[in-house]
């Protein structure tokens, strides 16, 4: 992530077929510093922060396809979220910041914020259901229900819920 950050804006030729699964290939282009080329980790020709992606995206990858782990992407992005700062006063880490929020809500269908959805069917009868989005992992979420009197309906608990719509 550093490096994407450090040769932010460095351009060179773009590798041949450039893409977000890494493999072995040969650089196209004299990036300079070399360390540059490895920053374009999306091979297009330019340090952005669209390479989180293919960093992402590569998580655990090795060159023996037999030791490839299963990669959690969303626990991937949270990791890479909690190890920056929040809001950075550089321009890149801002924009590489917005990217790997971006890839987690609109790639990996992660919610952005916390929302309670509208019951359905309302009005109910004699049940509804109650959706909300969660942006995190949570160790328990307590939902009350109350009518329109005040009087407590219904409680409901659930734990160790990933992120996502529930």
């Amino acid at each position: 992530m550093l490096p994407i950050a450090q040769y932010y804006g460095n351009t060179s030729y773009p590798r041949v077929n450039p893409s977000l699964n890494w493999s072995p290939q040969q650089l196209s282009g004299p990036f300079l510093p070399i360390q540059a080329a490895y920053a374009d980790a999306n091979g297009n020709g330019t340090v952005h922060a669209s390479d989180v992606q293919a960093i992402i995206q590569n998580w655990f990858f090795t060159r023996n396809p037999l030791s490839m782990q299963p990669v959690n992407r969303v626990a991937v992005c949270e990791e890479l979220l909690n190890s920056m700062e929040i809001n950075p006063t550089s321009v890149p880490l801002r924009e590489i910041r917005s990217e790997i929020v971006r890839y987690r809500s609109e790639l990996l269908n992660v919610p952005k914020d916390w929302k309670l959805e509208q019951n359905y069917p309302n009005p109910f009868n004699p049940g509804t259901k109650i959706r909300f989005n969660s942006p995190e992992e949570v160790s328990s979420v307590k939902l009350l229900i109350y009518d329109i009197t005040g009087k407590l309906i219904k409680e409901m608990r659930k734990t160790n819920l990933l992120p996502g719509y529930k």
